[in-house]
């Protein structure tokens, strides 16, 4: 069931999360990944109960009853060395033949039934309660797709590929297999500029391996969240395997109609990437993006929508 609206960014949300995802799970932290690529010294109890106080922190950041750059909050931080120098992935994008997101739809529609709600809710937030055409849901299905939403832990793709040996069926057409995965799983979520031309342009820290050239066309639909087209969009994009014309693939793309203040979401942002790094100190910004896009995705939304409505 959808939600009915109470509250939106920017007002406090309650803690039980009305559009929250995996971000309000407790799951257990890794105190072997303290130890060994935090290069801290407290004892097992002493990190559990930090990291107990740093959830607490955080939950209270998200519900505006503290803010995102907290004193407490970054000193909790610091001493589970969560809040380390942000880095970057290094690797190339990968190159992959154009991806069909229809077939995509089909592929985990089938694996979890009620994804256009539950992409609605957590990709598009608040706008999920007014009836988004079809266009709009499927972008934030496609845009949860890579995000672990069967347990533990798996992602759809990857329990498609072991059901159907990267060789199934959907639509009557043969499904990707895994090399066609790849390059849209290794391409993280990213708040672009769209130009003139129509060449992307990061407006968020990104790698610069992962950043188109200014002037690569795009293939891909775009759902626009309202009105008329602006400039700004949410997609994870790729270059297409041998395109004559260098161009880059887009999926997942929701068009803004505006970009939200980039100060605010950058510290966003960073506080979920702490919250992964629980769990993987080593973790980039780009991995972040990969496998937490709902949340740069629903930041996006709830921000239009209350400029929208205001």
């Amino acid at each position: 069931m959808i939600p009915v609206l109470v509250r939106a960014y920017p007002a406090p949300l309650e803690p039980t999360g009305t559009w929250a995802g995996a971000e309000w799970l407790d799951d257990p932290a890794s105190y072997e990944n303290y130890q060994r690529f935090g290069g801290g010294d407290l004892d097992r109890a002493a990190w559990a109960a930090l990291d107990q106080r740093f959830l607490t922190l955080y939950r209270d950041a998200l519900s505006a009853r503290r803010g995102l750059d907290d004193a407490e909050l970054l000193e909790i931080a610091a001493a589970l060395t969560l809040n380390h120098t942000t880095h970057h992935d290094r690797r190339p994008p990968l190159a992959g033949a154009l991806l069909d997101g229809d077939i995509l739809c089909d592929i985990v529609e089938d694996l979890v039934p009620d994804i256009v709600p539950e992409a609605g809710d957590r990709i598009l937030g608040p706008w999920a309660d007014d009836a988004p055409p079809r266009a709009l849901l499927a972008a934030a299905a496609e845009a949860l797709m890579s995000v672990p939403l069967l347990v533990p832990d798996t992602l759809v793709t990857s329990r498609w590929l072991r059901e159907n040996r990267g060789a199934g069926a959907a639509r009557g057409a043969a499904g990707p297999g895994r090399r066609g995965f790849n390059p849209w799983l290794r391409a993280p979520a990213m708040l672009w500029r769209l130009g003139a031309g129509g060449g992307l342009t990061p407006l968020l820290p990104l790698s610069p391996r992962l950043a188109p050239p200014p002037d690569a066309p795009i293939r891909g639909r775009i759902a626009w969240l309202s009105g008329a087209p602006g400039d700004a969009l949410v997609a994870r994009a790729w270059p297409i395997d041998a395109d004559p014309e260098g161009a880059w693939q887009l999926l997942g793309a929701i068009g803004l109609p505006a970009a939200p203040p980039l100060p605010a979401l950058i510290r966003r942002l960073t506080l979920e990437l702490w919250r992964t790094r629980r769990h993987e100190r080593r973790a980039t910004w780009e991995d972040l993006l990969r496998r937490r896009p709902e949340v740069l995705y629903r930041t996006c939304s709830r921000w239009c929508w209350m400029r929208e409505t205001r």
